[in-house]
């Protein structure tokens, strides 16, 4: 099992950011959704209680701007669901997610996966250029020492 590194609720994820294009948003709203990207550790932790899963293990991914993960929930719901985008190729879920998932990692229903994908095209570019800064940085700092 891997080494899961505890980073602070406080901790500011780079994701905090990211801008959604608000044609996305308006789609999703017209649609009855409404979209959460997760700002702080704090905020993933709780979504990770509520829903009783492991997203804290993805911390340390996101934190490294290697992976997003956002949340969108039915205006008539009183759950939501986590997209986990992964820049390492990762997927599980179909497309660009490692996983989709609800409560205990129920499946979303099909409109739900729908509007995640809207959601997904919007961020996957920002996603593979913080990546690309991520790895970069690490070059530079590598090649410094």
């Amino acid at each position: 099992m891997g080494i899961i590194t505890f980073v602070q609720d406080e901790a500011i994820l780079p994701q905090a950011g990211f801008e959604v294009p608000a044609e996305i948003i308006q789609s999703l709203q017209q649609k009855g959704f409404t979209l959460t990207l997760p700002q702080t550790a704090g905020d993933l932790h709780a979504i990770a209680r509520k829903h009783e899963h492991a997203l804290a293990h993805y911390v340390k991914y996101i934190i490294e701007r290697r992976d997003i993960i956002f949340c969108i929930q039915s205006n008539n719901a009183s759950d939501f669901f986590t997209f986990h985008m992964s820049s390492d190729g990762r997927k599980n879920a179909g497309g660009v997610f490692h996983h989709i998932v609800g409560y205990r990692n129920a499946p979303p229903p099909e409109d739900v996966k729908e509007v995640g994908g809207l959601v997904a095209e919007s961020l996957i570019d920002l996603l593979k250029d913080h990546v690309k800064n991520f790895e970069s940085n690490i070059q530079d700092n590598e090649g410094r020492q």
